[in-house]
Protein backbone atom coordinates (compact mmCIF):
# COMPACT_ATOMS: atom_id res chain seq x y z
CA UNK A 1 0.00 0.00 0.00
CA UNK A 2 1.53 4.03 -0.78
CA UNK A 3 0.14 6.30 1.44
CA UNK A 4 -0.54 5.33 4.75
CA UNK A 5 -2.37 8.37 5.86
CA UNK A 6 -3.87 7.29 9.07
CA UNK A 7 -3.54 3.89 8.57
CA UNK A 8 -7.59 3.12 7.81
CA UNK A 9 -7.13 1.06 4.31
CA UNK A 10 -4.24 -0.77 6.33
CA UNK A 11 -6.62 -1.77 8.94
CA UNK A 12 -8.91 -3.45 6.08
CA UNK A 13 -6.26 -5.05 4.35
CA UNK A 14 -4.37 -6.38 7.58
CA UNK A 15 -7.44 -7.71 9.17
CA UNK A 16 -8.75 -9.29 5.70
CA UNK A 17 -4.89 -11.01 5.79
CA UNK A 18 -6.15 -12.07 9.71
CA UNK A 19 -9.08 -12.98 9.10
CA UNK A 20 -7.76 -15.43 6.05
CA UNK A 21 -5.16 -16.89 8.74
CA UNK A 22 -2.47 -15.95 6.46
CA UNK A 23 1.39 -15.34 7.50
CA UNK A 24 2.46 -12.60 5.49
CA UNK A 25 2.20 -9.13 6.48
CA UNK A 26 0.76 -5.88 4.32
CA UNK A 27 3.71 -3.49 3.37
CA UNK A 28 2.47 0.16 3.95
CA UNK A 29 4.48 3.27 3.07
CA UNK A 30 3.60 6.71 3.99
CA UNK A 31 6.36 9.63 3.35
CA UNK A 32 5.06 11.71 6.07
CA UNK A 33 6.29 10.37 9.45
CA UNK A 34 3.80 12.34 11.15
CA UNK A 35 0.84 10.46 9.30
CA UNK A 36 2.72 7.72 10.51
CA UNK A 37 2.89 7.87 13.84
CA UNK A 38 -0.99 8.62 13.75
CA UNK A 39 -1.18 4.49 11.64
CA UNK A 40 0.32 3.01 14.36
CA UNK A 41 -1.59 4.12 16.94
CA UNK A 42 -5.22 3.35 14.60
CA UNK A 43 -2.73 0.02 13.95
CA UNK A 44 -2.75 -1.24 16.78
CA UNK A 45 -6.08 -0.11 18.34
CA UNK A 46 -7.37 -2.58 15.71
CA UNK A 47 -5.52 -5.22 16.58
CA UNK A 48 -3.46 -5.90 13.48
CA UNK A 49 -0.05 -5.01 14.33
CA UNK A 50 1.18 -8.46 13.57
CA UNK A 51 0.05 -7.76 9.82
CA UNK A 52 1.69 -4.52 9.15
CA UNK A 53 4.85 -3.37 8.35
CA UNK A 54 4.48 0.50 8.39
CA UNK A 55 7.47 2.00 6.30
CA UNK A 56 8.63 5.77 6.23
CA UNK A 57 9.66 6.86 3.18
CA UNK A 58 9.22 8.11 -0.48
CA UNK A 59 6.98 5.07 -2.10
CA UNK A 60 9.17 5.07 -5.01
CA UNK A 61 12.20 4.14 -3.52
CA UNK A 62 9.97 1.60 -1.23
CA UNK A 63 9.08 0.19 -4.26
CA UNK A 64 12.08 -0.45 -6.33
CA UNK A 65 13.44 -2.06 -3.46
CA UNK A 66 11.00 -4.09 -2.46
CA UNK A 67 10.32 -5.78 -6.05
CA UNK A 68 13.78 -6.69 -5.86
CA UNK A 69 12.57 -9.02 -2.86
CA UNK A 70 9.51 -10.54 -3.95
CA UNK A 71 8.74 -12.75 -6.77
CA UNK A 72 5.80 -11.34 -7.59
CA UNK A 73 3.23 -8.93 -6.22
CA UNK A 74 -0.30 -10.69 -5.94
CA UNK A 75 -2.35 -6.70 -4.74
CA UNK A 76 -1.42 -3.56 -4.60
CA UNK A 77 -2.95 -0.39 -3.17
CA UNK A 78 -2.05 2.89 -4.38
CA UNK A 79 -3.03 6.00 -2.76
CA UNK A 80 -0.24 7.86 -2.34
CA UNK A 81 0.87 10.53 -4.42
CA UNK A 82 -2.67 10.87 -6.82
CA UNK A 83 -0.06 13.53 -9.36
CA UNK A 84 -0.43 11.64 -12.50
CA UNK A 85 3.29 10.19 -13.34
CA UNK A 86 4.11 9.21 -9.83
CA UNK A 87 1.00 7.10 -9.97
CA UNK A 88 2.37 5.56 -13.37
CA UNK A 89 6.04 5.52 -12.17
CA UNK A 90 4.60 3.16 -9.10
CA UNK A 91 2.45 1.08 -11.41
CA UNK A 92 5.80 0.45 -14.04
CA UNK A 93 7.87 -0.70 -10.55
CA UNK A 94 5.23 -3.27 -9.96
CA UNK A 95 4.39 -4.21 -13.53
CA UNK A 96 6.80 -6.62 -13.62
CA UNK A 97 6.11 -8.68 -10.71
CA UNK A 98 2.34 -8.37 -11.33
CA UNK A 99 2.50 -12.23 -13.11
CA UNK A 100 -0.79 -13.58 -11.68
CA UNK A 101 -3.79 -13.59 -13.80
CA UNK A 102 -5.11 -12.36 -10.63
CA UNK A 103 -2.67 -10.05 -9.89
CA UNK A 104 -4.84 -6.74 -8.87
CA UNK A 105 -3.90 -2.99 -8.62
CA UNK A 106 -6.46 -0.97 -6.61
CA UNK A 107 -6.40 2.87 -7.33
CA UNK A 108 -8.00 5.06 -4.93
CA UNK A 109 -9.98 8.46 -5.88
CA UNK A 110 -9.86 7.54 -9.56
CA UNK A 111 -11.87 10.26 -10.41
CA UNK A 112 -9.93 13.30 -9.64
CA UNK A 113 -6.71 14.81 -9.34
CA UNK A 114 -4.11 12.60 -12.12
CA UNK A 115 -5.16 9.27 -11.22
CA UNK A 116 -7.93 8.91 -13.48
CA UNK A 117 -5.39 10.16 -16.37
CA UNK A 118 -2.76 7.83 -14.67
CA UNK A 119 -5.29 5.00 -15.24
CA UNK A 120 -5.85 5.67 -18.87
CA UNK A 121 -1.80 5.90 -19.71
CA UNK A 122 -1.89 2.30 -17.84
CA UNK A 123 -4.16 0.93 -19.94
CA UNK A 124 -2.70 2.45 -22.91
CA UNK A 125 0.97 1.51 -22.21
CA UNK A 126 0.33 -2.12 -20.63
CA UNK A 127 -3.04 -3.68 -21.63
CA UNK A 128 -5.21 -5.52 -18.92
CA UNK A 129 -8.63 -4.99 -17.47
CA UNK A 130 -10.12 -2.11 -15.46
CA UNK A 131 -12.93 -1.81 -13.88
CA UNK A 132 -13.93 1.37 -12.37
CA UNK A 133 -16.06 2.35 -9.28
CA UNK A 134 -16.97 5.57 -10.35
CA UNK A 135 -19.43 6.66 -6.38
CA UNK A 136 -16.75 4.82 -4.26
CA UNK A 137 -15.06 6.84 -1.64
CA UNK A 138 -16.88 10.06 -0.25
CA UNK A 139 -13.89 12.64 -1.46
CA UNK A 140 -12.24 12.30 -3.71
CA UNK A 141 -14.41 9.84 -5.79
CA UNK A 142 -13.55 7.29 -7.51
CA UNK A 143 -12.09 3.45 -7.41
CA UNK A 144 -11.05 0.70 -9.63
CA UNK A 145 -9.65 -1.95 -10.02
CA UNK A 146 -6.43 -3.15 -12.76
CA UNK A 147 -5.77 -6.81 -13.84
CA UNK A 148 -3.48 -8.13 -16.54
CA UNK A 149 -4.94 -9.32 -19.66
CA UNK A 150 -6.57 -12.93 -19.28
CA UNK A 151 -4.24 -15.34 -21.68
CA UNK A 152 -6.61 -18.14 -23.25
Amino acid sequence: ETGTNAGWSAVILAQALKDRKLECKLQTIDISRDFAEIAVVNIYRAGVSDYVQLNVGDSLDFLTQYVEKVPRVDFAYLDGNHETDHVVKEFEILHPRLTSPYSTVYFDNSKEYGVAEAIHIIQERFGGNVVELPNCSWGPPGNAMWQPPRKR
